[in-house]
């Protein structure tokens, strides 16, 4: 049985050790660059620089939920419903699905004389034919409509019983472990907020 991944539970951790220590420290920087060079004045009194900073630790969290956001576009998984040109969580029958595969076969077989040799169209085939086995197998598609294509790396689900308390057990994991992260960067952003605000410049006499 497939559990919680040791990759999930990494880039878990690396998310909370980033979301704790990124923006206090680059706010920080941020700071001292805008007033090092004029841009910003230097806080004339303590309610002036607290606001320097609340303004700075947001400039940085909306650029990392920028980047963040960017970065799952980009590695967004492979939607095998698209992949074959039907609606997503479609009533396509194994027919229809069958059908799709021989029109794509048709322009992306490696045999064909046009791609031949070509990389990309041996990759893509080699996707095309993943989605037709994973929307033709009813339990793999019913999983996967639900759960995504994190099924795809559950090898020791079978049934569709097995997928189901699979995916339950990841998600429980998924959110307890989201909501410990939760706490976690607020008891450690809290215990050290005199610290962050006190660092920002100079107050101006």
């Amino acid at each position: 049985m497939s559990g919680f991944s040791l990759t999930a539970g990494q880039s878990l951790f690396g998310q909370l050790i980033a979301w704790s220590l990124l923006p206090p420290i680059l706010s920080n920087i941020l700071l001292r660059i805008l007033i090092s060079t004029g841009i910003v004045l230097p806080a004339k009194s303590p309610q002036q620089q607290q606001t320097y900073a609340n303004r700075a630790r947001a400039a940085v969290i909306l650029l990392y939920l920028g980047h963040n956001i960017l970065q799952t576009v980009q590695n967004a998984p492979i939607n095998h419903y698209g992949l074959l040109g039907l609606p997503s969580g479609t009533e396509a029958t194994e027919e229809e699905i069958k059908r799709r595969y021989r029109l794509l076969a048709r322009v992306y077989h490696p045999d064909k004389a046009e791609f031949s040799g070509d990389a990309n169209a041996a990759n893509m085939f080699m996707q095309i034919r993943s989605a037709v086995e994973l929307l033709s197998d009813p339990d793999k598609r019913a999983a996967y409509d639900r759960f995504g294509p994190e099924v795809l790396t559950w090898s020791e689900a079978v049934t569709l019983r097995e997928y189901m308390r699979t995916g339950l057990q990841q998600s429980l994991v998924w959110y307890a472990v989201n909501q410990g992260m939760y706490w976690a960067v607020q008891y450690l952003n809290g215990s050290r907020q005199n610290k962050f605000t006190s660092g920002y410049g100079i107050i101006r006499r």
